[in-house]
């Protein structure tokens, strides 16, 4: 199920990659299958309606492809395939990619079993990947690109400026204004996507002196616990967070007991971090990993449970 997934995926990326270099597949695909505003002309989206949501999808296809490499025919397809998604993902061009660069990173450290020389080879891939990174930024004078999408909209996000003239400060803007929506009612919230028709009532009330993007009549609070917040309440909300926090603890957990876990735990911390910037409650697609993380723990205790019983039976 998981080759599959994989190679649907790089189906999608393929088709991403080719829009962006002007061979618009759009033309011959049913309009139904197709959602994008319009960032396919300079970043990867795939099928999705935007990058914010295509690096959900994508990050889980990158992953899945680490975690069953031995299962490509040859080193070679393997690499091809990889780098395909790599490229794909990181030209979603997304701010939250720093969060699937650290998971990444800090994996063999952490969650995948590794021995002292990888970690150290790790250490220097990354020392010579940010020097030659930086350099590479430098010559090619997108430098200032770089830190807009990585530092500039970074910030915008996490320190509520009094302006909307990006992505990241707008997503803080929504968020805060998500939280109060709930402050009106804390316990029920207004109802399940409800909270777009109270977004306009705070719109002057957040003390932005300067506005870039403003609220639209689909705009929702864009982070997951503020959505949650604002149309459900606490009452939604609470069984939210500890259903996330128990699925991150039980593949913590069990991290050790089956080789596909650690790629599960590592989808789900950056699907978990990605739901901080984006309005995702009700996409069900891009809870199904998560699902799945969740439904294979089960088996695998389910697994065990057979082997010790069939073991005491032979005894």
């Amino acid at each position: 199920m998981i080759r599959v997934f994989v190679y649907v995926g790089t189906v999608i990326s393929l088709f991403s990659l080719l829009t962006i270099i002007g061979f618009d597949i759009r033309s011959i695909l049913p309009a139904a299958l197709y959602t994008s505003r319009g960032y396919i002309d300079v970043r990867s989206s795939g099928f999705s309606l935007e990058p914010s949501s295509y690096i959900i999808y994508q990050t889980w296809v990158v992953i899945f492809i680490l975690a069953i490499r031995n299962h490509f025919k040859g080193k070679l397809y393997w690499y091809a395939v990889l780098v395909l998604n790599l490229v794909s993902l990181f030209l979603t061009m997304s701010s939250s990619l720093i969060v699937f660069v650290i998971v990444l990173l800090l994996s063999p450290f952490f969650i995948l079993k590794s021995s002292t020389k990888l970690k150290l080879s790790i250490i220097i891939f990354i020392v010579t990947i940010f020097i030659a990174g930086v350099s590479i930024l430098e010559y090619w004078g997108i430098y200032g690109d770089f830190i807009y999408i990585f530092q500039s909209k970074i910030e915008g996000f996490l320190t509520s400026p009094n302006y909307t003239t990006d992505s990241g400060s707008f997503r803080n803007y929504t968020s805060r204004i998500g939280i109060e929506i709930w402050k009106s009612s804390p316990l029920l919230g207004t109802g399940v996507s409800m909270s777009v028709y109270y977004m306009y009532i705070y719109e002057f009330a957040m003390g932005i002196d300067h506005f870039g993007e403003i609220l639209t009549p689909t705009t929702y609070p864009q982070n997951l616990i503020s959505q949650t917040l604002a149309e459900t309440g606490l009452l939604g909300c609470i069984p939210l967070v500890i259903l996330l926090a128990y699925t991150i603890i039980v593949l913590w957990k069990k991290r050790e007991s089956d080789r596909l876990v650690p790629y599960l735990l590592m989808g789900t911390l950056c699907n978990t971090a990605y739901f901080s910037t984006n309005y995702t409650l009700y996409s069900f697609y891009l809870w199904v990993f998560i699902a799945f993380s969740a439904g294979y723990c089960l088996y695998i205790d389910q697994l065990h449970k057979k082997l010790t019983i069939s073991v005491i039976n032979n005894k």
